[in-house]
């Protein structure tokens, strides 16, 4: 894990939820969470833990929508920002 910016590969972040690669990567494309392009796909784990907590207490896709577009404002920022 790249611990500096907190970020988790595929693999760490399927790991980190308890499931397969295989269901990470179908929640990705059903769910559109966000994620960086660094010497590969990453994910931050507040991303994911956002996912989880939204999941767990059964919100509306509609609010999960708002939630991703929220998440893919905060990518395009990181995405913007210069290189240290």
């Amino acid at each position: 894990m790249n611990n500096e910016a907190g970020l988790l590969t595929r693999q760490e972040a399927a790991q980190y939820l308890g499931i397969s690669q295989k269901t990470f990567d179908r929640l990705v494309k059903r769910f559109d969470i966000p994620r960086v392009k660094l010497g590969g796909i990453r994910f931050k784990r507040e991303w994911l833990d956002e996912l989880i907590r939204h999941c767990r207490i059964g919100t509306s896709i509609e609010e999960l929508e708002r939630q991703r577009d929220a998440l893919k404002r905060e990518v395009n920022a990181l995405r913007r920002r210069p290189s240290a």
